[in-house]
């Protein structure tokens, strides 16, 4: 089970702005993103290449540099020491209190936090599809980033119009998409194909070479059969797999 209570790791809250704020209550501008694994304390969480930048101010405090990189020096959470818990001291403070400063170098980035802050895709964006559901890239890659390395699987049973899966191919993970329209499918093909649609021959190769389709109809007859209003028309479509 991977969606159990005991499953449960912790839920992030993605933050957007967009047009439309009101002034007459507080505005919902956020989603939730609920983290579960298959096993707590042995699930995979690549924190180093989601790492957020520094701002400005907090980078000017690292004045100093030796043969580690760039650091500020700091005095240590000593009860009663001068310097307890103090940033921002000057070599000076090294030389006074030896035992009580220590030296911190300036990492890569910060951790990430369960805040994230992702603008959504504006009318201009040069990834927008059209398609009403349509998440921005940078979301799902630091999501597939964050949960998986090259060569795992990414899978996503609602995929509309193939985002997950874009960025999936990009980051040279193998990936499963499902969705129920045909339109849907379609549009993460072209999506995937989009460096070759000026040759054909290029496309169709690349479409034998690395899509597998199942479910997706492949004469009249069956596709008569997922137009039609019956049970067993309707439910053919949770069987589109690309």
């Amino acid at each position: 089970m991977i969606f159990g209570e005991n499953n449960f790791l912790s839920e992030i809250v993605w933050c957007y702005r967009e047009r439309g704020i009101s002034k007459t209550y507080w505005n919902n501008k956020h989603d939730i993103i609920l983290f579960y694994v298959k096993k707590v304390g042995e699930h995979n969480f690549n924190c180093n290449v989601v790492l957020e930048p520094y701002s400005e101010e907090y980078l000017k405090k690292f004045k100093y540099e030796d043969e580690k990189g760039l650091y500020q020096i700091r005095g240590k959470n000593i009860q009663g020491s001068p310097v307890q818990k103090a940033d921002g001291l000057t070599p000076k403070a090294e030389v006074l209190y030896p035992d009580l400063t220590y030296r911190q170098y300036m990492q890569d980035g910060m951790l990430p936090l369960d805040w994230w802050q992702i603008p959504l895709l504006n009318k201009s964006a040069n990834e927008r599809l059209g398609y009403p559901t349509q998440k921005p890239e940078a979301l799902l890659e630091r999501v597939i980033k964050a949960s998986s390395n090259e060569g795992d699987i990414v899978a996503d049973f609602f995929c509309g119009c193939g985002t997950t899966i874009a960025v999936a191919e990009r980051l040279h993970r193998n990936w499963l998409g499902v969705d129920i329209s045909h339109l849907a499918i379609k549009l993460i093909v072209n999506r995937l194909t989009k460096p070759y649609e000026e040759d054909e021959e290029k496309k169709r190769k690349w479409i034998l070479e690395n899509i597998e389709i199942t479910g997706f109809p492949k004469d009249v007859a069956s596709a008569k059969e997922l137009a039609r209003n019956t049970k067993d028309g309707r439910f053919g479509f949770q069987d589109w797999i690309v």
